[in-house]
């Protein structure tokens, strides 16, 4: 079950199950336990959800969900588990399974508190995976071992259910008292709480391969349904939005980015959006992503309604919700589909990764296997008609990058062709901006001043090294220490709005303490050590005092 390939130092990268299912043996009566190790909030672990689903589609009915909290050890630096996760951990030493993932790299302390807690703990996850030593003539460390879930587990459809929602009781009570809720006439007639019955213009699938319909699936979705009913609005407590990737990879193959490395070329996934949407099923039934695809082609799936409201809890909008987490959306040559599939049913989406700018003004060209991919003006066209949402589903988000500094002018350009050309808005972005890797602190700034002036929201991502370690830049160098100021500053958009970077406190107070730190250091230098520090060697020979300072200062030593 191994798989391996060549690294340019020789070395081998395995990629390997975390686990094996032929190795369990599964009991109804098994105590399992799924540990969200990095406790995200308002992100699913699709991973965990895939997990819980497997175990439940083997007859486990006690699945148990730990969300860590962590702070971090003011001594050390690390960060460290609080103690109400330390006694969750305690609580489940004899459960016969302990999954846990890790998605971030500075989560290594909490593995190994993890470990001596549940030594039988089984981990994964991008901040579980290994790497080799960094070598002066490398960038980067090289990936050594990279964890993934067993195939099996791999194409099951998550169980969205296994998180419960912030809102789940919010939606229940909407669900069991609607004439409490002020609803407008428009969508009151689209209310229902069984789901929305998914449109098919043509044979739009949503970039899904569907294949002949199993009778055997059938059976199964409609005996379940006999004994135990839908999932529907008034008894469903888990997530009410659809997440996951309708394609894996990336087209660019960016020297700072881990994704090349562990998921190769961008490559649809064969369920499409169909994987992606959060369904109605019955109670206590796990399918697979095979069986998904057989069920939506015999017409059996509903999507799930999601209840936007206002902060006066007033129904804005019922419809299906999804976070698409694909690298890069519109790089996927199935993403008009997709697209047409979401306007069509009036889908909002969240498309949460850092889309490529650049692709909005590229002509329509066949790739080397004879690919058509979308030219443009398919794409903004699509993007003008779609609604799109940020993280929260409150307001019109759509999300770019800029990683390179000298691609501003390509990124900026297809920003400007959706506003001025398809009517959206600049506050409708927000820029993901690489920093700290191969631009300057001065390039930095000046990127976050472009944004600002036009309203875009800009983000900074923050580059750290593979292995989870301080970043440094692409010459090897430290990182400008003003960086982390800047980037507090800009992702904390409450003190992005109140003030400038050059009155930020933080900022000022090291600043201050820096200047003082370095007129501290030149008082106590002598007229020698400080020419000795700040003239070259080849401007000695100019310096007429230089024979005269170096008598002096021998016969005061």
């Amino acid at each position: 079950m191994k798989s391996t390939f060549k690294q340019s130092t020789g070395k081998e990268t395995f990629f390997e199950p975390v686990f094996s299912v032929k190795d369990i043996t599964f009991k109804s009566t098994d105590k399992v336990c799924i540990i969200d190790g990095d406790g995200s909030k308002g992100v699913d672990n699709l991973a965990l959800m895939k997990i819980s689903a497997f175990e439940k589609r083997m007859g486990v009915q006690h699945v148990k969900l730990i969300k860590l909290k962590h702070k971090r050890n003011r001594k050390t630096g690390d960060i460290v588990l609080d103690s109400s996760s330390l006694d969750a951990l305690k609580s489940i030493t004899t459960y016969e399974r302990v999954y846990a993932s890790f998605i971030f790299t500075r989560s290594k302390p909490l593995i190994q508190q993890l470990l001596d807690t549940v030594p039988h703990a089984i981990i994964g996850g991008t901040g579980a995976d290994e790497y080799f030593p960094m070598l002066e003539s490398e960038h980067r460390a090289k990936p050594k071992r990279i964890t993934q879930l067993p195939v099996e587990v791999e194409n099951m459809y998550p169980d969205f259910g296994l998180y419960e929602s912030p809102e789940a009781d919010l939606n229940i009570h909407f669900w069991t008292h609607r004439e409490l809720y002020s609803v407008p006439k428009k969508i009151q007639n689209s209310i229902k709480e069984y789901g929305i019955l998914p449109k098919r213009g043509g044979d739009n699938t949503g970039g899904a391969v569907i294949p002949a319909v199993g009778s055997q699936t059938i059976a199964t979705f409609d005996r379940y349904e006999r004994k135990y009913g839908l999932a529907d609005g008034r008894v469903w407590r888990g997530g009410t939005r659809g997440s996951g990737y309708s394609s894996k990879g990336c087209h660019r193959m960016c020297s700072f980015c881990v994704v090349p490395v562990i998921q190769g070329k961008l490559s649809p996934q064969f369920y499409g959006l169909l994987g992606v949407i959060n369904w109605v099923l019955p109670i206590g039934y796990y399918p697979t992503f095979h069986e998904i695809t057989e069920l939506f082609a015999a017409g059996k799936l509903r999507m799930r309604p999601h209840i936007f409201r206002n902060r006066k809890m007033e129904v804005k909008r019922i419809s299906a919700f999804l976070t698409i987490s694909d690298n890069n959306f519109p790089a996927d040559h199935t993403c008009l589909e997709k697209f047409d599939f979401m306007i069509e049913n009036d889908i909002a989406v969240n498309l949460n990764q850092g889309m490529d700018a650049r692709l909005l003004t590229a002509k329509s060209r066949d790739t080397e296997d004879g690919i058509k991919l979308p030219s443009g003006e398919e794409l903004c066209e699509r993007l003008s008609k779609l609604h799109f949402t940020n993280f929260n589903g409150t307001a019109r988000q759509l999300h770019f990058s800029w990683d390179y500094y000298s691609v501003g002018n390509l990124v900026l350009k297809g920003l400007h062709k959706l506003v001025n050309e398809y009517g959206l808005r600049y506050s409708n972005f927000m820029l993901y901006c690489l920093s700290g890797y191969n631009t300057t602190f001065e390039e930095d700034t000046k990127r976050i001043e472009i944004l600002r002036s036009f309203g875009i929201d800009p983000f900074i991502m923050l580059f750290r090294n593979i292995d989870g370690s301080e970043g440094t830049m692409y010459d090897g160098s430290k990182q400008d220490w003003r960086l982390k100021h800047l980037t507090r500053w800009v992702n904390n958009k409450i003190l992005y709005k109140a003030t400038e970077f050059e009155k930020y406190k933080p900022y000022l107070n090291e600043l201050n303490k820096r200047n003082q730190n370095e007129l501290q250091k030149y008082e106590q230098l002598s007229i020698f050590e400080f020419l000795t520090e700040n003239v070259s060697a080849e401007h000695w020979e100019q310096l007429e005092l230089f024979d005269w300072l170096e008598e002096i200062y021998i016969e005061v030593a």
